[in-house]
């Protein structure tokens, strides 16, 4: 028994929920800042200043008591394609790096440049570390870049080792807090390549439509756009009806939905009598789906449509993954006499007028 026993059951659509937590003392006092979309949280002790103009937000945060500083970057331009945020990270992000290298190597700093990844809003942002050793100390330099809201966020965490220890809890509260509400005035949803772009490197897939990051089990392996087709084409075989009308309904929800990731602990037609395995998909859902549990209903709904026995395990409950909560719920599936358990996670996520939600699907023997 293979990947092919999975099934995608469609039916969904997209509304944003973005939980994050605050990573602060018990007892510290925060303000919060909200202006043109950006908003976050930031110790009450820490001051601004706002450098904003046409074209962005920028602020910068510090404490008199040490010599640290946290800036946030928020751009205005709406981006909807790659191209555009490739354009927008050359002209922010390696340009801020490249201002700060210049001036490092201007002081006769030996410097060292590393990549590095942090959580920002409760998304993945890519970034450098410079540390530059200079005659009177080392400065520590971080600069990560995302996609929120469909503007550039740059947020920088700049100072020597020390006073970065000590502002440390500061930065944790403004990345984790941080939030850029997607526009709402627009009507042309986001290209369909931008949707559906992710890259696998090494043992990490990453999506930046959807904030999506995962790390694949060590040992797994990646299926390719044929297999994913498989098993797409298959679902329509075993998710079906006798009714004309329904089955076309049927159809149409499974090309709504997208094959992300697919990844299994062994290769494909190998001789192990079950193969385990992921799924990560996205789907466009009716407009009137609105909550994770509204998704959940319209799923179990259409599992009276398998040509399978699909009973359930466990209703819906809820489970926080990477500080997002998703609605889950617990599936055994009898196929040809082998019980399949298939655990299935939901989350609905909205951008401008395009909708699409996310579900990831282990099966286990």
């Amino acid at each position: 028994m293979n990947q092919r026993l999975a099934i995608l059951i469609h039916f969904a659509v997209l509304a944003a929920l973005c939980l994050t937590a605050n990573a602060q003392s018990p007892g510290q006092k925060l303000k919060h800042f909200a202006r043109e979309g950006l908003s976050f949280d930031y110790p009450a002790d820490y001051h601004f200043d706002d450098k904003s103009g046409p074209s962005g937000q920028t602020l910068e945060l510090a404490n008199e008591e040490h010599a640290a500083q946290i800036m946030v970057i928020s751009r205005y331009e709406v981006i909807n394609s790659p191209e555009q945020l490739a354009k927008a990270q050359r002209e922010v992000t390696e340009s801020f790096v490249e201002t700060l290298t210049r001036e490092f190597k201007s002081q006769q700093a030996q410097i060292e440049r590393s990549e590095s990844r942090i959580e920002v809003g409760g998304a993945q942002a890519s970034g450098v570390h410079l540390r530059a050793v200079l005659a009177d100390g080392a400065v520590n330099s971080d600069v990560y870049s995302l996609l929120l809201g469909q503007r550039l966020v740059v947020l920088s965490f700049i100072g020597p080792d020390k006073p970065l220890e000590a502002a440390a809890s500061a930065w944790a509260i403004v990345r984790r807090s941080l939030k850029v509400e997607a526009r709402t005035d627009l009507t042309v949803s986001a290209p369909a390549e931008v949707v559906a772009s992710g890259t696998l490197t090494g043992s990490t897939y990453e999506n930046r439509y959807f904030g999506l990051t995962l790390t694949v089990p060590a040992g797994w392996h990646a299926q390719d756009s044929s297999v994913k087709q498989q098993i797409i084409e298959r679902g329509k075989e075993l998710v079906t009806s006798d009714d004309p009308a329904k089955r076309a309904e049927l159809k149409r929800a499974a090309d709504n939905t997208l094959n992300l990731l697919t990844v299994s602990e062994y290769p494909v037609g190998g001789s192990e009598p079950f193969n385990p395995m992921i799924l990560c998909g996205a789907e466009r859902i009716a407009s009137s789906v609105v909550k994770d549990t509204d998704y959940m209903i319209g799923l179990k709904q259409t599992l009276r449509y398998s040509r399978m026995t699909i009973s359930l395990a466990r209703d819906a409950y809820s489970q926080t993954l990477g500080g997002v909560e998703f609605s889950v719920i617990d599936l055994a599936i009898d196929y040809q006499g082998v019980t399949v358990n298939q655990r299935y996670y939901a989350h609905i996520r909205r951008a401008t007028h395009c909708s699409s939600s996310l579900c990831i699907k282990r099966t286990s023997s």
